[in-house]
């Protein structure tokens, strides 16, 4: 029976230190969440350089009506692949949209053409 009491009062004992371990091990998820959500990814900051250069370039987003007045030159178009090349590199338009024309876009809400600046339809391919 005293080996059964020294368990009880070690349980006893235990039982704090687990509150106390798991309050620790849960202050210490939040904090490694918040710091890892301030981090960006190496294509986020690519999203933002690529934006920046649109600025210095004095292009503004600009919203304009679906149709032949909101199309993209094959230099945007080149622009935008030799920007992101080490992202996309061998994969397909999928990719290309979902992870880099959609983040670009989103934060303006337009088109991709909407944000390089809109050009008239030539030729449609």
């Amino acid at each position: 029976d005293e080996a059964q009491i020294k368990l009880e009062i070690f349980i006893e004992a235990l039982v704090p230190l687990l509150g106390v371990a798991s309050v620790v091990a849960g202050v210490s998820a939040v904090i490694i969440r918040r710091r890892a959500a301030r981090r960006h990814t190496p294509l986020e900051l690519r999203h933002t350089l690529f934006l920046k250069e649109l600025r210095n370039k004095s292009i503004v987003p600009k919203p304009c009506d679906r149709g032949p007045m909101r199309a993209v030159t094959v230099e945007q178009i080149t622009e935008l692949l030799r920007f992101f090349q080490d992202f996309i590199q061998l994969r397909t338009a999928y990719y290309l949209n979902e992870n880099i024309i959609r983040p670009l876009t989103r934060h303006e809400k337009v088109s991709f053409a909407e944000l390089v600046g809109p050009s008239v339809l030539v030729f449609f391919v």
